[in-house]
């Protein structure tokens, strides 16, 4: 058993990163922008390209509501215009980002009120994929770090120059994005974080009845329910999809003795704890590391 402190980097394969995208309740209009996009940069994936498939995805999505077609029907040179459109000063596509913003409020995935603020799963993509680290300290000369979408748009815009109509017709089909995955846990389900010398390990527990000690974990698509031994289900915002497909990774099936992936789909057992890095984690932080 891997005892690092931190896991080797989870490679970021295409079939998983479209199924964090695909919720079995998405609306065919986002599965095939998702689709189209993953068609588009199949031939040319490579690990970290997570934020390139976001990224076109969401500009597929976007153009598609704009001009009234299915996302698999938007022109090349759409695209191009759309990642090549007005950046600010520090080279953020916010011409862009305004364009997205403005289709998931129309569509529905983003309400305010003055009282509350309603968003659905994929606004919250959205959120990550833009957000720009800022200083805590408000003096700070250091300005907003860059988002991903803005590294992202300069990648798509080299791909997508090299590719033509003729090219794009001719691709294969997208790949069979991966699909939910129910974690049965015989014992708790522990929330790790450390740092810094110190360490945290902390349970989930129902939010009806306060049961921690058995239950499952379901992943579905970016979504993340725990479910208690007796039933109730709980939405935990510090168990996150990638964390929690990536703590499946040392573990080995009680039933198969298969080593587990982060693409495990259907039903999987465990007879002991499931250890899931904290949401304030990195993504690669072994959850079975040194300290407990």
């Amino acid at each position: 058993m891997n005892r690092q402190h931190f896991t080797v980097p989870t490679e970021q394969q295409l079939p998983v990163e479209m199924g964090y995208l695909l919720p079995t309740n998405a609306l065919q209009d986002w599965a095939d922008a998702v689709t189209r996009a993953a068609q588009l940069l199949a031939p040319a994936w490579g690990d970290g390209d997570r934020p390139a498939l976001r990224t076109l995805t969401f500009t597929l999505y976007t153009l598609g509501h704009e001009h009234g077609q299915p996302a698999g029907d938007v022109a090349l040179d759409a695209m191009r215009d759309a990642l090549s459109g007005r950046k600010d000063y520090d080279g953020e596509p916010m011409e862009l980002k305004d364009r997205i913003r403005a289709v998931l409020e129309t569509q529905g995935h983003v309400s305010h009120t003055d009282r509350t603020f309603k968003e659905t799963a994929v606004y919250r993509i959205y959120r990550d994929l833009t957000y720009q680290w800022e200083p805590r300290e408000i003096m700070s000369d250091m300005g907003a770090g860059p988002s991903h979408m803005q590294h992202a748009a300069g990648r798509l815009t080299g791909l997508l120059a090299e590719l033509d109509d003729v090219q794009a017709a001719g691709l294969p089909a997208a790949p069979t994005p991966t699909g939910p995955v129910t974690v049965k846990v015989a014992g708790k389900v522990f929330l790790i974080s450390y740092g810094g010398g110190g360490a945290a390990l902390q349970f989930v527990q129902c939010g009806e009845c306060e049961q921690h000690h058995g239950g499952s974990v379901l992943v579905d698509g970016s979504n993340v329910t725990f479910t208690c031994g007796n039933g109730h289900a709980t939405n935990d915002r510090r168990l996150t999809a990638t964390r929690v497909r990536n703590a499946l990774t040392p573990y080995v099936s009680p039933a198969t003795g298969v080593q587990l992936t982060a693409g495990a789909e259907g039903e999987v057992s465990l007879g002991g704890d499931l250890r899931v890095a904290r949401d304030d984690m990195m993504e690669t932080a072994n959850p079975l590391g040194g300290y407990f």
